[in-house]
């Protein structure tokens, strides 16, 4: 610094401002530089005699002039130092943040003459604010872009923070579920277990487990839960990752799902067989009784037309021997010929359609116990319905239990025929102890439906009772193994299950709508073109 002479005070105070490394710039009310120390002249980049022709705002950025003339204004109007932020330009050109605390300088009459500051360069302090910025900023796209559900809780359970994903997943505004528990939002048999959890939580610092949340529809969404201890906003709080493992339940379900049909399809196979040499026995002396029923009824005709020869006959016989035509008119009476002569034709022809259902049940259920391998073949499906409807019209009969059927088309669908019939059977069955379960004595309604259906390249096959229905509840678990709505002993949950595994097998599916109460509707859909 280049002085005039002064006192030795003044001379100290102006050797420290030297040898201090804080920068210090004073200016007057023109705010031209009047003195700067070496500091100064070290961030800025300018020798002190540069500074003195120059002002403030030639090493001020445009965009940071209006602050600090505030700043000079609130000086003006308070009388007290102000602290703020701006930058400089230096001589190279690059900008240095810095902080800045202003005061004036007032001459002996107390009358404001000029500024001065003592300058901190807040580069590293910046620097050090964005590093955190951007950790923040990474942070939270990271826990806004992951996928999974991910909660910040306290102790007590209330959320405190989720992502976007809880929030689609759950169905919740981030708004609503900040208002909520952890509680809330858990099957209530899960949720009973936090107080347990939380101690696990607190000791172990890291937990893993399976859990159970409901969406705002009421959906249970299977979840693998992973949760650890943190700080948020200075408070202990747990932080839980919760995957969706409903495709893996799903999976596993589904290789359940296989494995039980695979032992029920060895049971199949083996019933196959027997009923298969079952029927083969059956069907030999059933062909000796059809055939004698035949010879039967063709020499009853013929005995028939030799009664009528003998009424006309009558009364010349018992001229010639009465007594005779006596023993015959008692043994008439007897047998009461009348009778017998009107009604043997109606249960000769009753016996032969009996004969002949038999017949039909023996080669529908070695069709069900073909045991060759499945094989696609055309078929339409109303011929397929007509033996299963067979199979079960004694049942339907006694129950008084009304069939109509609606086939709008005959197209052929390609299939495995005895797969099929199977199925119908299947539904036809259920349909009937829906009916059954009802409440009703007699009666009762199952209409059958067949035609392309709305969704292009696809068969339907509709079967709909007035029965009792399925509840709500019960209807996402229906094709389910083993899964049964029928009392204890009345049912083994397989039916379904099986025919869900036929129709997805041909690359269609099985739909289910019903009312309590009221009916239920299955609709089966096969694909009209052949399985690739």
């Amino acid at each position: 610094m280049n002085l005039p002479p002064v006192d030795t005070q003044t001379w100290f105070f102006f050797r420290l401002l030297e040898s201090t490394a804080q920068p210090f710039v004073a200016v007057g009310l023109d705010l031209r530089f009047v003195l700067t120390n070496p500091a100064f002249c070290r961030l800025t980049g300018y020798s002190g005699e540069e500074l003195r022709g120059m002002t403030v705002a030639e090493i001020t950025p445009e965009a940071w002039q209006p602050s600090g003339l505030a700043a000079l204004e609130h000086l003006h109007k308070t009388g007290q130092s102000v602290r703020y932020e701006k930058e400089y330009r230096r001589k190279d050109g690059s900008i240095v943040p810095v902080e800045a605390v202003v005061d004036v300088d007032r001459d002996d009459e107390g009358q404001i003459r000029g500024y001065f500051s003592f300058v901190t360069d807040a580069t590293e302090r910046k620097q050090a604010e964005m590093a955190l910025v951007t950790s923040e900023r990474r942070a939270r796209a990271l826990f806004e872009g992951i996928e999974d559900i991910v909660f910040v809780h306290d102790l007590d359970g209330q959320i405190l923070d989720v992502n976007p994903a809880a929030c689609r997943r759950l169905g919740y505004t981030r708004e609503e579920l900040l208002q909520l528990k952890t509680s809330d939002l858990d099957d209530p048999e899960f949720a009973a277990g936090f107080a347990e959890r939380l101690q696990n939580q607190l000791a172990r610092r890291h937990v893993a487990f399976e859990g159970r949340h409901r969406n705002r529809s009421g959906l249970v969404i299977p979840v693998d839960i992973s949760t650890s201890m943190i700080q948020f906003e200075n408070q202990p709080a747990v932080l839980a990752v919760c995957r969706d493992i409903t495709e893996r339940k799903t999976l596993e379900a589904e290789r359940q799902k296989m494995r039980s049909m695979l032992a029920q399809s060895e049971k199949l196979a083996s019933i196959g067989l027997l009923s298969a040499g079952v029927a083969h026995e059956i069907n030999n002396p059933l062909a000796y009784v059809a055939n004698n029923l035949a010879v039967l009824e063709r020499d009853f005709q013929g005995i028939l037309a030799m009664m009528n020869c003998y009424d006309d006959a009558h009364e010349r016989l018992r001229t010639a021997d009465p007594e005779l035509i006596d023993r015959i008119d008692d043994l008439s009476e007897e047998l009461d010929w009348p009778y017998v002569r009107s009604n043997l034709q109606r249960m000769l022809t009753r016996t032969r359609e009996g004969v002949q259902r038999v017949a039909n049940i023996v080669q529908n259920l070695r069709g069900l116990a073909r045991t060759s391998p499945p094989k696609l073949e055309p078929a339409s499906i109303p011929e397929l319905i007509t033996p299963a409807l067979e199979m079960i019209q004694g049942r339907i009969r006694r129950r008084g239990i009304e069939i109509v059927q609606n086939h709008q088309s005959p197209a052929r669908v390609m299939c495995v025929p005895s797969q099929i019939s199977q199925v119908v059977l299947n539904l036809l069955v259920n349909a009937i102890q829906a009916i059954e379960t009802s409440g009703r004595d007699h009666g009762g309604r199952i209409e059958i439906r067949t035609g392309p259906s709305d969704d292009k390249g696809h068969f339907a096959i509709e079967i709909i009772d007035d029965g009792s229905g399925i509840d709500a509840a019960s209807i996402p678990n229906l094709f389910d193994p083993f899964f049964t709505t029928k009392p204890v002993g009345e049912g083994t949950g397989l039916g379904l299950s099986i025919s869900h595994g036929i129709i997805t097998g041909h690359g269609g599916r099985i739909e289910v709508e019903s009312t309590p109460g009221t009916g239920t509707r299955f609709r089966v859909l096969l694909p009209t073109a052949p399985i690739p």
